[in-house]
């Protein structure tokens, strides 16, 4: 209760930093690199979909992105495919999945939140955009394992001024609490908590990407829960 009311007495003045870091913050492309890695005799079939940190917003190239990392990391045995989109929300990740025609996935990492955060979509919004996601990737892709990536610690990205960080650093919680009960509920799925340093060095530029020290981390964790499933 004591969010929701400093969040309503702070309301025009987070609204105006909303609208200054949007302006002032650096806009850095989506990498370059073949989105889809196919290989002979793969052991396993990925898909990953998301954001723009699932795009790989924050470094020059895919290699060096959570889609070429983790295909390192998994030495390269593996077929991975990539629909991710800067800015993209959860809904966007619904209407992809209804086009897309692949009939099979061993794994599919899910990476949604930032924008529904800063898109000012409700929890019970966030819950029900996730448990959509869910339906539609087990009946499409014959029911494969799911890799909840959680919400990234929002309170702490440099790009972000006072209260603002606070505030999105509130309500990124309340998404992966809310995101983790909802995990608890499937059995077929995991989750893995986004809880990176994110110092001036582990992040991209802008201060609101992750950076290639981040994308590395991420994809080792992303590698030992799939090696282990």
């Amino acid at each position: 209760m004591a969010y929701l009311i400093s969040a309503l007495l702070l309301s025009p003045l987070l609204v105006w930093q909303g609208l200054q870091t949007r302006r002032n913050t650096p806009h850095l492309p989506e990498p370059e690199g073949s989105r889809t890695r196919v290989v002979a005799n793969a052991r396993r079939q990925l898909l990953i979909i998301g954001d723009s940190s699932a795009a790989g917003v924050g470094v020059l190239h895919q290699d060096d992105a959570l889609l070429g990392q983790l295909a390192q990391q998994l030495d390269n045995h593996v077929e991975i495919t990539l629909l991710a989109q800067r800015g993209a929300k959860s809904d966007a990740g619904i209407a992809w999945l209804k086009k897309h025609n692949a009939s099979k996935y061993d794994w599919v990492i899910i990476v949604f939140g930032v924008n529904d955060v800063t898109g000012m979509h409700s929890t019970q919004r966030w819950l029900r955009d996730q448990t959509t996601l869910r339906d539609i990737i087990a009946k499409r892709f014959d029911n494969p394992r799911i890799i909840h990536c959680g919400l990234p610690p929002m309170g702490r990205f440099p790009a972000l001024a006072q209260p603002l960080r606070w505030h999105l650093g509130q309500r990124a919680q309340a998404f992966d609490q809310a995101l983790r009960q909802l995990h608890k509920q499937h059995a077929n799925s995991v989750y893995l908590p986004l809880n990176f340093d994110l110092n001036s060095k582990a992040m991209a530029s802008d201060g609101f990407h992750p950076g290639r020290p981040v994308y590395r981390e991420w994809a080792k964790q992303l590698a030992n829960i799939v090696k282990c499933g």
